[in-house]
């Protein structure tokens, strides 16, 4: 039984994706082997096939025409572990702008994250779904949701987009899988609150987070598919069926929210809540320490919202004589005032992450 997921950087990434008729201008389509092909057990391939409806035609009987085949636009989804390979090509392709590197081997180097701005691009990425005997590649694959969540023992990355070209193949001659052992995860979770510079106050007793950014793409279909471009055709019994692609994805105003649980109330937590201060909230994940480096250091991503805001949420539970008492909290991470700083993801690791082509 072959359940898979492989991820691999777009090579037309630098022009906003791979789109049917570039993948086909040279002949028969060449698909890049995956940087990564793993194990998976979470994944889907959406065709979301749009026909035309021709109920209103008449013929000759009482019966309905059948409708004719029109566009398709192709999503996807998976959930895996929070390993750092997968992390180093997901992260960059969920915010779009690579900063410059912090530091020279031997010691770490920390390569900060950030969401692309309006008219920029995101990273492209080739996606390949095998479920048993089917394998299903997207070309043109950007990513609209990203969600982190911490609760158990491995944080897990939630992933959905969508593609510009979607074929489905046999599922033969597989890449090698990728070996990454559970004890690979970035399962060391710390939150702090801040204030400025400096390390901040510990949020201890966390027992939910997650964090949820999404690009929110534009959904207007003329803005998307370009008459007679990335049209497939194949002759079926002497007649033509076609069946149209889109050509771009377009970014929307990009969110992020979340929620954060305590095993026990939280004065410091629900003093913001009343008093409608933002202040920095910082997440940070460690894995495994990096082979040499020097000093020593342990692989991590550092998620940093420098304006975050509780929204909602129950705050602290109601007061009972037995059972725990809990506090959750929704909240939302937005541009700084004053700075005009976004969302920062910093990622440490033995090499730097590589700029988007």
């Amino acid at each position: 039984m072959a359940r898979w997921l492989g991820i691999a950087p777009d090579p037309n990434s630098n022009i906003g994706g791979s789109t049917y008729d570039l993948l086909t201008e040279s002949g028969p389509i060449e698909w890049p082997d995956p940087t990564v092909f793993l194990p998976a057990t979470d994944g889907n391939s959406e065709r979301n096939h749009e026909d035309t409806p021709r109920n209103d035609e008449t013929t000759l009987g009482r019966g309905a025409l059948p409708p004719v085949s029109y566009r398709a636009d192709p999503g996807w989804s998976f959930s895996v572990p929070l390993y750092m390979p997968v992390a180093r090509l997901v992260l960059p392709a969920a915010y779009g702008k690579v900063g410059t590197p912090v530091g020279t081997a031997p010691a770490s180097i920390s390569t900060p994250l950030s969401p692309v701005d309006y008219g920029a691009r995101l990273p492209s990425l080739i996606i390949w779904l095998v479920r048993d005997g089917q394998l299903e590649r997207h070309a043109g694959a950007w990513i609209e949701q990203l969600t982190l969540n911490t609760q158990g023992a491995r944080p897990m990355l939630q992933v959905s987009g969508k593609s510009l070209f979607r074929d489905v193949d046999d599922a033969v001659d597989l890449p090698t899988p990728t070996r990454i052992s559970a004890k690979d995860t970035l399962a060391s979770v710390t939150f702090s609150a801040k204030t400025g510079e400096g390390s901040g106050t510990p949020i201890g007793c966390v027992t939910t987070f997650t964090l949820t950014h999404n690009n929110n793409f534009e959904a207007d279909a003329d803005a998307r598919f370009c008459a007679g471009e990335n049209v497939v055709t194949e002759l079926v019994d002497g007649r033509y069926k076609r069946r149209q692609y889109p050509g771009q994805h377009i970014l929307g105003e990009h969110t992020t929210t979340g929620t954060i649980g305590m095993a026990k109330p939280r004065v410091d937590i629900e003093g913001r809540t009343l008093l409608g201060t933002s202040e920095r909230l910082v997440a940070s994940l460690s894995g495994n320490p990096i082979d040499g480096a020097t000093p020593a250091a342990d692989e991590s991503l550092v998620f940093d919202m420098p304006s975050w805001v509780v929204t909602g949420g129950e705050g602290a539970g109601a007061l009972t004589k037995t059972g725990a008492i809990k506090a959750t909290y929704d909240w939302g991470g937005f541009v700084d005032e004053e700075t005009g700083a976004d969302l920062t993801v910093s990622i440490v690791d033995e090499t730097a992450v590589a700029q988007p082509a």
